[in-house]
């Protein structure tokens, strides 16, 4: 769900579905963006469903129809759509990244692969083995779905704001100018 766009390495996504049980998962890309042409192209005869920009309740439809939000971005500061999908239920599978590893509790909400010192296919290997974990695994999806929905319940406008003042607090606290005597 987003911006259809490189920098949100849907490469290793792509890469990752290719070797997926068909008969066991589908893969719905919902935005529009730069590359939604080309990443058309890149699953062509792939069992995949493009429903370009989504809004409103066929947004909500969208994430209340999947049992799992795969997300590979590593490039997140805050990641809307993560914390959009969790409030819907979904366990995330995305990558040990700014951003994404401040809202998915690892084990507990999603799945989420430390990619820094691998190389391109072993990252495609081991976020392969994640999606597959939630395919095979459907008392795991069920118990880290319900701790996902909890999780982004947390997050209201209310905390996030109280976050900022405290934030605005210690950076004031840490450079109070000194005084000459």
């Amino acid at each position: 769900v987003g911006r259809v766009s490189w920098e949100k390495n849907l490469r290793l996504l792509i890469q990752a579905y290719r070797g997926m049980d068909f008969s066991r998962c589908h893969l719905v890309i919902v935005g529009d963006g730069p590359a939604y042409t080309e990443v058309q192209q890149e699953l062509s005869g792939l069992p995949v469903t493009f429903t370009g920009y989504l809004s409103g309740s066929e947004l909500a439809t969208a994430y209340a129809s999947a049992d799992v939000f795969a997300f590979p971005s590593y490039t997140e500061t805050f990641g809307q759509v993560v914390l959009e999908a969790m409030a819907s239920g979904l366990p995330v599978v995305g990558l040990l990244s700014e951003g994404v590893r401040d809202l998915v509790e690892q084990d507990r909400t999603g799945l989420l692969l430390d990619a820094q010192d691998m190389s391109e296919e072993e990252q495609i290997v081991g976020y392969r083995s994640l999606l597959a974990r939630f395919i095979e695994d459907q008392q795991m999806r069920h118990e880290m779905s319900a701790a996902a929905s909890i999780r982004a319940h947390s997050h209201t406008w209310h905390e996030a704001m109280e976050a900022l003042v405290r934030g605005y607090h210690e950076v004031i606290e840490a450079h109070q100018p000194l005084v000459a005597a």
